[in-house]
């Protein structure tokens, strides 16, 4: 896949929900996030590390 096809099938999959909760909100949402799989990542197993990164 080139990078092209990643970026169209990110914009199909979360433009507009991003644009409606606004950019502060997807900012904190994203924050929240990489805080789940740092977690996961000092104090998990392998599994609890790939169930953070396939969440979305």
């Amino acid at each position: 896949m080139h990078l092209s096809e990643l970026q169209k099938q990110i914009r199909e999959i979360y433009l507009r929900r991003d644009r409606e909760r606004g950019a502060e909100r997807t900012l904190l949402w994203l924050v929240e996030e990489v805080g789940e799989l740092m977690r996961a990542h000092r104090h998990g197993s392998r599994e609890e590390i790939e169930e953070e990164v396939a969440e979305s």
